[in-house]
């Protein structure tokens, strides 16, 4: 959704590039895109902003049935970031 796209870099949302995945299976995504949205996290944490992520890698369609299998993307961010 075009519109959706545009209030989505209006807010600073960083976007990857995925494989439209089922839930809570490995998460397919571009490599290059990956590591641009590292830079640019890098520069965010420089610049005092502060992040959220998805640590299953995407909403949880049922999150009364608890989380899904939560991937490192989500430590390995705070862990760069050198924040709780």
């Amino acid at each position: 959704n075009p519109i959706t796209k545009l209030l989505f870099q209006m807010c600073g949302f960083i976007p990857v590039k995925m494989a439209n995945n089922a839930n809570g299976t490995p998460n397919e995504y571009d490599t290059s895109s990956f590591k641009s949205l590292l830079k640019q996290l890098k520069k965010a944490f420089e610049d005092g902003f502060d992040i959220g992520v998805f640590p299953e890698g995407q909403p949880n369609p049922t999150p009364e049935a608890g989380l899904q299998p939560v991937f490192p993307g989500a430590y390995t961010l705070a862990k760069m970031s050198r924040r709780p």
